[in-house]
């Protein structure tokens, strides 16, 4: 599962409780990075909106762009190198150069 908290980050994970999604219901995602993350959703996304906070298919996520594949595998290199926060997309840092 794909899960965007917020603008420029991105979180890949499993429903570690095995939890059947209901809409307003609290559910905990644990995310290849090592975090344990909640999040209440309060709406269902049936395709990829990039401009709102949302939980998606793996697949369909990839799938969607070449913009949200090279997400996906900019988010497990940042894994494997060990950077620190995997999760953001964009280093504060290098936006504020820009």
């Amino acid at each position: 599962m794909i899960y965007l908290p917020e603008q420029n980050t991105l979180e890949i994970g499993a429903n570690i409780y095995y939890q059947k999604w209901v809409l307003f219901n609290k559910y905990y995602l644990r995310t290849l990075s090592g975090r344990t993350v909640y999040f209440v959703p309060d709406l269902l996304l049936v395709e990829v909106d990039l401009s709102r906070n949302g939980l998606y298919a793996l697949g369909m996520f990839v799938r969607h762009s070449k913009e949200t594949a090279e997400s996906v595998r900019h988010y497990a290199d940042a894994i494997k190198s060990g950077v620190n926060q995997p999760w953001r997309l964009v280093d504060d840092d290098q936006q504020q150069k820009r």
